[in-house]
């Protein structure tokens, strides 16, 4: 397998990557009550942000082209070191590329 990098052979590549979010917003337990889910923002917001900050041009996909949704329980503080700054930080950049 080969990767594309940016050397000076190279220059004029493009460099794109896919970020396949999960489309569910509720899973269904064995007993059949419902179970909220979606993606964890952090993990998706660092990844692009680290993709989009490299030159990487970045699409955004679903399963059936669903509309995203974050799992609200990664906006727990303990799960983001007690760091109220941080999760209203994330909430404000996931605005950002939300479709309507």
């Amino acid at each position: 397998m080969e990767f594309a990098t940016c050397t000076s052979e190279r220059k004029n590549v493009m460099l794109r990557a896919l970020i396949v979010l999960t489309g569910s917003n509720v899973w269904t337990m064995k007993d059949g009550t419902p179970h909220p889910t979606g993606f964890w923002a952090r993990e998706f917001l660092e990844a692009y942000d680290a993709f989009t900050g490299g030159g990487v041009e970045v699409s955004i996909a679903t399963p059936l082209a669903t509309r995203p949704t974050v799992d609200e329980l990664g906006w727990y503080p303990p799960y983001d070191n007690d760091d109220e700054g941080f999760i209203a930080e994330q909430k404000r950049q996931s605005r950002r590329w939300r479709p309507s």
